[in-house]
């Protein structure tokens, strides 16, 4: 009779390369159960009582198969993209309305309560609960925790701007909190500062309305190189990146020269900012990310953390095998 493989369950989207290069590194041994946003799930059963630790069991629906899983097959959950499908939810007609609001809310608190077994009772990278962190809290605590930060201004007042933009020799970046562009308007006119991050020059202050939709702004540091770090459960994978040298890369790397990319070099962070890191990530909660730095005359200034940052290009730049890296952690035993 053949050994039940152990399950690896992988919440993602479809065509992720991070995902499937993973993937690719997990011994065939395992069994890899992996939920895109098109794959349909339905809790069985979640059995509260009192046992050392509550149980479940999930049906997926997956290219028209019906596959079984239950919390004691499981030996590790993977986080990195998407959200469950409830399987439920196709079977209410969608001009219910007020029902299918309050479906959804009693479906939130079982999903809450499923992500709270999984932190507390399982092997895991990452949580869905984890998924939107706010930048501000987190940029927060990074100066408690005494790492150095941009100097931040949250407005909605042009005068309020002006001031800032005086205080920092007229040096200031525009930057969003959640989406890919940070947008000031009207009802009347779109007064767009940028998208990303941008240089907020005094012209374009000046053709601001005097009130608008409440912006981040930040004083512009005038870096020597960037620092992205990827962070797993208290290891940092780190590198140099060379973005001053290119007008395209020089207020964010990320904004990508494919003519001219930039140097990437394998990079050791100094211990006291490790530590402070480490301290930031415990606080808020997040065993995984993408990390960003700032470095100028010695001095490190803490960005931002990306729970589900990209790590292919850091990989592979630096021969750090990241892929491989949280293959192996998933394989752990590390039930509690």
């Amino acid at each position: 009779m053949s050994k039940k493989k152990k399950t690896i369950l992988i919440f993602s989207i479809s065509n992720d390369r991070s995902t499937e290069d993973v993937i690719n590194k997990i011994p065939s041994e395992y069994l890899i159960l992996r939920i895109n946003e098109d794959t349909s799930v339905s809790f069985n059963n979640i059995n509260i009582n009192n046992k050392l630790s509550p149980s479940f069991s999930l049906t997926i629906f997956e290219n028209k198969k019906e596959i079984q899983v239950s919390s004691d097959d499981i030996l590790s959950i993977w986080y990195r993209r998407g959200k469950i499908n409830y399987h439920s939810l196709s079977l209410i007609k969608k001009d219910y309305g007020l029902i299918n609001m309050f479906i959804r809310e009693e479906l939130k608190i079982i999903e809450d309560y499923f992500w709270y077994i999984i932190k507390k009772y399982f092997n895991h990278i990452n949580l869905f609960v984890e998924n939107k962190i706010n930048k501000l809290i987190v940029l927060n605590i990074a100066k408690e925790v005494g790492l150095n930060i941009p100097s931040t201004l949250i407005t909605a007042n042009k005068s309020e701007v002006l001031k800032f933009h005086e205080s920092f020799d007229e040096r200031i970046i525009t930057k969003n909190n959640s989406i890919p562009a940070t947008l000031i308007k009207t009802r009347k006119k779109n007064y767009e500062v940028g998208v990303g991050t941008v240089l907020v020059s005094k012209e374009k202050i000046k053709n601001l309305p005097e009130f608008f939709i409440e912006s981040h702004i930040q004083e512009y540091i005038s870096k020597e190189y960037e620092v992205r770090c990827f962070y797993l459960k208290g290891r940092f994978y780190s590198a140099a990146i060379m973005s001053q040298q290119n007008k395209k890369t020089l207020i964010d790397f990320r904004n990508y020269d494919d003519d001219f990319p930039n140097r990437v070099v394998n990079y050791k962070l100094p211990s006291s900012i490790k530590l402070m890191l480490k301290k930031l990530m415990k606080k808020i909660e997040i065993n995984c990310g993408s990390i960003d730095l700032l470095v100028k005359e010695g001095n490190y200034y803490f960005l931002e953390v990306n729970p589900i940052g990209q790590f292919q290009w850091i990989s592979s730049g630096c021969n750090f095998n990241i892929e491989g890296i949280i293959a192996n952690e998933l394989i752990k035993d590390e039930k509690k």
